[in-house]
């Protein structure tokens, strides 16, 4: 399964672009959400925009719901 995913760090959510953005992309948990009710035998990040968020940080937030 190929999903989109959008994350930021709390200081980046604060900035209006950023926030706004957010209101139309999916977050790491919600991507872990939609992950786990499919249980796809694979699943990737696709349109992946890290604002100032590290890939770990995507990782560690993806698996708090997957």
């Amino acid at each position: 399964m190929v999903h989109e995913v959008t994350v930021v760090t709390e200081d980046q959510l604060a900035t209006p672009f950023i926030a706004a953005a957010m209101a139309h992309h999916t977050s790491g948990e919600q991507a872990g959400q939609v992950f786990a009710a499919v249980k796809p035998r694979m699943a990737i990040y696709s349109h992946l925009a890290l604002f100032g968020a590290s890939p770990k940080e995507l990782v560690r937030r993806t698996r708090a719901t997957y």
